[in-house]
């Protein structure tokens, strides 16, 4: 496995669910969570989600042993949760929000 990892152009990484039933938010039929927003003194205030490492550690994606190696090994990974939609290398990182 580590050949097919390290050698892949991008590995997707379904961090969002329980289980491969759930789908991919945005992809799928199931929509993502909507970003909390509000106006003060009109302007429009918008929460940033928490960093994908961080809803990483916190997904049932992380507690699969053989998920340490497509995080570890992978050069590129397409990061799905329920927020958004991350791009995640070895040199940069980008997130859909905002």
């Amino acid at each position: 496995m580590d050949r097919i990892y390290s050698k892949s152009i991008v590995t997707i990484i379904a961090a969002a669910g329980n289980d491969s039933k759930y789908g991919l938010p945005g992809v799928s039929k199931r929509h993502r969570l909507w970003q909390p927003r509000g106006q003060i003194a009109g302007a429009t205030i918008v929460r940033v989600p928490e960093h994908t490492t961080h809803t990483l550690q916190k997904s049932t994606w992380s507690t699969r042993g053989w998920t340490y190696q497509e995080g570890f090994l992978s050069q590129r990974r397409l990061i799905f949760t329920d927020h958004q939609v991350s791009f995640l290398c070895n040199q940069m990182y980008c997130c859909e929000a905002i």
